[in-house]
């Protein structure tokens, strides 16, 4: 019997297209490095902070969009409007992780390249979720894109997943925020 892997592509497809738009701020993150542009950004109106947390938005609100098109009208797998709504938030939540790990980390767009390469496997590697029974599926829940997969594998458990997941992604952005200013400063 051949087994349709229609759950675990669409649940990729929906973490690629969230954060696909945000590797490529953190490259022009790198590349504003490479020019030294932040001393020059200090002396405007606006903060370091404050830029970075208008690009973050812009890039969460541009993958919110494009998972929710996915998840909307992909054709394959059918789901409600509000589970759409919660896992394109999930999805779209691990961009600021990726942008500010990936322009925080890395000196130059060499290093961002490897880098890229690692953080984009971290997003494939819980898909083993979906193949482990239930004592084993939450031990991938340290990675930022485990908590789509397990939405996506969990439909008794969705509204604690969405809420726990929330919680821990809004907590790795804000501790990945607050390594990046500091080394911004």
């Amino acid at each position: 019997m051949v087994k349709n892997y229609i759950k675990e592509t669409i649940s990729l497809l929906t973490l690629l297209a969230a954060t696909l738009p945000g590797f490529i701020v953190s490259f022009i993150l790198l590349d504003e490095k490479d020019l030294q542009l932040f001393p020059v950004i200090r002396i405007t109106p606006v903060s370091i902070s404050g830029f970075l947390v208008t690009r973050l938005a812009f890039m969460v609100i541009l993958g919110f969009f494009s998972s929710l098109l996915i998840l909307q009208f992909n054709g394959l797998y059918t789901i409600s409007f509000i589970e759409s709504c919660q896992l394109a938030l999930l999805s779209s939540l691990n961009t600021p992780i990726l942008i500010l790990i990936i322009s925080g980390k890395v000196n130059n767009k060499v290093e961002g390249l490897t880098l890229l390469k690692l953080v984009t496997i971290t997003l494939m590697i819980p898909i083993i979720i979906f193949f482990l029974n239930n004592n084993w599926e939450y031990a991938f829940a340290f990675l930022p894109a485990s908590w789509v997969y397990l939405f996506f594998d969990s439909p008794q458990n969705q509204t604690l997943i969405f809420i726990i997941g929330t919680l821990y992604l809004v907590g790795m952005i804000y501790l990945s925020f607050k390594y990046m200013i500091k080394i911004k400063a």
